[in-house]
C-alpha cells in the first residue's frame, strides 16, 4: 500500500478510500458513477468510520478529486468532523 502521508500514521488512525470505480474499487455499473452518488458514499463511510473507532469527530484530507467531493459533503454533512483538509498532488 502506498503511505501518502507516513507521518499523520504516526498519530492518527489513517483509512485510504479509493471511490466507487477508482483503485482498487472497481464499479461495474458506470450509471452510478455520479459525483452525486460519491458524495453519498462519502457520508456513509464517515458514519461508519465514527462507529467503527468509536469517534466523534473526525478529520478529512481529500486529494485530487477528493477535495471536489469534500468541498461537497462537508456542508451537507451532519457528521461531527474536525476539520476538511485539502491538497493538490503535482505530477
Amino acid at each position: 500500500m502506498h503511505r501518502l502521508h507516513p507521518q499523520l500514521e504516526d498519530a492518527f488512525t489513517v483509512v485510504n478510500w479509493d471511490q466507487r470505480g477508482a483503485g482498487l474499487s472497481p464499479e461495474s455499473n458506470p450509471a452510478r458513477l455520479t459525483l452525486h452518488q460519491l458524495v453519498e458514499d462519502a457520508h456513509a463511510l464517515s458514519r461508519w468510520l465514527m462507529a467503527r473507532f468509536g469517534q466523534r469527530k473526525i478529520y478529512l484530507l481529500g486529494h485530487s478529486f477528493g477535495t471536489v467531493i469534500g468541498l461537497i459533503w462537508l456542508p451537507q454533512s451532519t457528521t461531527a468532523k474536525e476539520c476538511l483538509l485539502m491538497q493538490r498532488i503535482n505530477d
